[in-house]
């Protein structure tokens, strides 16, 4: 999933935009002493979410041992996130790197741009199917689009 302050494309109701809230205050993000969370208002997000329209390519998993063939989903809806929740969220992964966040970088290689086959999904039949599924079969990143650029676009 992706999430922007102002540049976000999804149209929601305000209950939707309050699901989003309560993810975000359920990850407990205000809590520099490594929070512990008992409970993530997971489920609610998850069946809210376009899943219908996505891209998905063909990657390796983002930490050691790089295993390669994964999946990876992007969803191709920009839903909002409050400014608090993004600051919040902004400062925990940076004292998870003991504040050093830049000089940690990616494990892996980077690919150059025309070496992913990336596939445009807009399938509402797998959409469904990968919301109704009990087995774990899918990773959820979530990615905050980056507020700092002045173009309204996501690349």
């Amino acid at each position: 999933m992706i999430f922007s302050v102002n540049d976000f494309t999804a149209k929601l109701t305000f209950a939707e935009r309050k699901i989003i809230d309560n993810f975000f205050e359920s990850l407990d993000l205000s809590n520099q002493d490594d929070p512990v969370v008992s409970l993530v208002a997971f489920g609610d997000l998850m069946s809210m979410i376009d899943t219908n329209n996505r891209y998905v390519y063909k990657g390796s998993v983002t930490t050691p041992p790089c295993d390669r063939f994964v999946y990876w989903n992007l969803m191709s809806t920009i839903y909002p996130i409050s400014q608090k929740h993004l600051d919040l969220y902004k400062a925990q992964i940076t004292r998870g790197e003991n504040g050093n966040l830049p000089s940690y970088g990616n494990w892996r290689v980077t690919n150059p741009i025309d070496q992913h086959n990336v596939m445009r999904v807009a399938d509402q039949k797998f959409g469904n199917d990968m919301m109704e599924s009990n087995a774990a079969n899918y990773q959820i990143n979530i990615n905050i689009y980056n507020q700092q650029r002045s173009s309204s676009s996501c690349y």
